[in-house]
């Protein structure tokens, strides 16, 4: 067990990408694929196909971007290990290489 907090761990990357996201980004990336597939469902009927499919395409994009930042960003549980396993995401985002602690 180390006693150094690992600021490359996949881990501490997650966490500082879950932070820049956050719940403001999930809400508009989440809004804006369902007003894309909104708009694939109305093209598609007005037999405007090709434009249709990239509205799905874009739709899609921004869903699978927003499920998983809810899904595996939002809930990075903590777990027995090192130092960087035993931080909560919250502190572990805080932290960069200038205001990590060292020996």
């Amino acid at each position: 067990m180390q006693d150094q907090i690992n600021l490359s761990s996949a881990r501490a990357r997650k966490a500082r990408l879950a932070r820049r996201i956050g719940s403001f980004g999930y809400k508009l990336t989440f809004t804006i694929g369902l007003l894309l597939l909104a708009g694939f469902i109305a093209l598609y009927a007005g037999k405007d196909i090709h434009y249709a499919y990239l509205s799905l395409a874009v739709a899609l994009i921004c869903l699978i971007f927003s499920l998983w930042y809810k899904r595996d960003l939002s809930n990075i549980p903590t777990k027995d290990g090192d130092l960087t396993d035993r931080l909560s995401a919250d502190v572990l985002s805080r932290l960069s290489q200038k205001t990590a602690p060292t020996h």
